[in-house]
């Protein structure tokens, strides 16, 4: 989870996210199971048609008085994609019996987040619905055309009057306004990073920009389509925003659009007592682009990697340039049988080296590296990395392979996966590839075709 657009003071700056849309902005919309999205579009004027604005909603819409919910501002293209998604409004996730962490002081820090026991690798913190879930884009009012334009064009100017932080901050306080009294007093008790105080990002907006998780794809359209944070969200949650910076964090989050929340994971084995830590930055940024990043946080790194950029960064951009291409390696006969599981196992030595199990690579190099030893028949080293890529539980693909029929190396599931022995059998590998869908569909059993897209030749 990545607090990226925080880094301008400016409110186009921000994450990705994507909302669902409306055609009726009175909201309404019937979502599955037969609830409906109540809300108003938010007030802009003459910036932009009602129908087409941005609207005010508190969600899961039939959430009953003692269930958490996030005060919402969302497009209208967002309304439609939870109306779309199957299940939608899902109960949270239910917490552990015994509490799996604490909310204490980090010295130096302010408030952050301990580990109450022992946790393993892949074990479940918490579950949470954000506070709030807001766009961080408006549109700009305009009061002419700019010089050459044409009314078509849309090109505008906006006025010298307006400051984009103040309309920012007055529309936030709408809906911290509509939130619950202890919702409201939650969200204002965060943490106000102190270039946030003197930027002119006022109480609200500077909690934003401090406090909050970016969420992608929740905006669809035609790539391209959103342009800056247009297409970005911020979620601002109690417990999982208090979560302070490290460059080699132990935990990682994945929000979950059918019930609207975040789940907390342990990236590796953490000790009682510990402090559990998220990155703000991209993991395998330098250190100097991770010390220009977290100024906007009033951050100055002391970690292990930041005081010793010399041997951190090489590992790093290593890491960030290694891309195994196993499509390719299953058909090139010239390439070495052992390329892949050497490319991969040298991505997770690195990982573990820098402490970067937080990072998607370990995700694509373990997923990689199993499906490296199917299309070689070896199921027993496959089984090996079947079990490890079973505790990557933060990534919510893991759950679509079943892992569990490929942990035994004798079982007929083997055999059943397209990719089996496709490095070995060449007829069979040119069979798979002579269609694109089908070698789509291969691929698919094994790793999310999202983070591993495959470009038709």
């Amino acid at each position: 989870m990545r607090r990226g657009f925080l880094k301008n003071a400016n409110t186009s700056k921000t994450k990705n996210s994507e909302v669902p849309t409306i055609q009726d902005s009175l909201a309404g919309l019937k979502i599955a199971g037969g609830i409906e999205i109540h809300g108003q579009p938010l007030d802009l004027g003459d910036r932009i048609r009602s129908d087409q604005a941005p609207i005010v909603c508190t969600l899961p819409p039939n959430a009953k008085p003692d269930e958490p919910v996030s005060v919402c501002l969302i497009w209208p293209e967002t309304k439609e994609l939870l109306q779309n998604t199957q299940g939608f409004p899902q109960p949270l996730r239910p917490q552990l019996n015994e509490a799996t962490y604490r909310v204490g002081e980090s010295p130096g820090k302010g408030m952050g987040l301990f580990a109450a026991r022992d946790l393993k690798q892949g074990d479940f913190i918490l579950s949470e619905r954000a506070l709030l879930l807001t766009t961080l884009s408006l549109p700009l009012p305009h009061s002419r055309f700019a010089e050459g334009a044409s009314q078509s064009d849309g090109r505008v100017v906006v006025p010298a009057t307006f400051n984009s932080l103040d309309d920012f901050e007055r529309h936030m306080k709408t809906l911290v306004d509509q939130m619950r009294p202890v919702n409201r007093e939650a969200f204002m008790s965060l943490t106000v990073a102190r270039p946030h105080t003197t930027d002119g990002s006022g109480p609200i907006h500077g909690r934003i920009r401090t406090n909050g998780c970016s969420i992608s794809n929740l905006r669809p359209g035609p790539p391209g389509q959103w342009k800056g944070s247009d297409g970005q969200y911020g979620a601002i949650l109690e417990k999982i925003s208090r979560l302070n910076h490290s460059c080699s964090p132990n935990t990682q989050s994945h929000f979950d659009k059918a019930s609207l929340s975040h789940s907390l994971f342990a990236v590796r084995d953490i000790a009682v007592g510990e402090e559990l830590t998220n990155n703000y930055p991209p993991l395998l940024d330098s250190a100097l682009q991770r010390e220009w990043s977290l100024k906007s946080y009033g951050i100055v790194c002391r970690c292990e990697a930041c005081l010793d950029p010399r041997t951190s960064d090489p590992r790093r951009r290593r890491l960030n340039n290694l891309a195994p291409n196993p499509a390719q390696w299953i058909l090139d006969p010239r390439l070495p049988d052992d390329l892949i599981v050497k490319q991969c196992l040298e991505q997770i030595l690195l990982i573990e080296k820098e402490k970067l199990h937080a990072s998607r690579t370990l995700y694509m190099a373990l997923s990689i590296l199993l499906i490296a030893h199917v299309c070689l028949g070896d199921a027993k080293q496959a089984s090996f990395c079947a079990a490890r890529l079973q505790r990557v539980t933060w990534v919510p693909y893991v759950e679509k392979v079943k892992l569990g029929e490929l942990l035994d190396p004798a079982s007929p599931a083997y055999a059943k996966r397209r990719l089996w022995r496709t490095r070995i059998d060449r007829a069979k590998a040119a069979r798979l590839f002579d269609s694109h869908e089908c070698v789509v569909r291969a691929f698919s059993e094994f790793i999310d075709p999202l983070a591993f897209p495959l470009v038709e030749a």
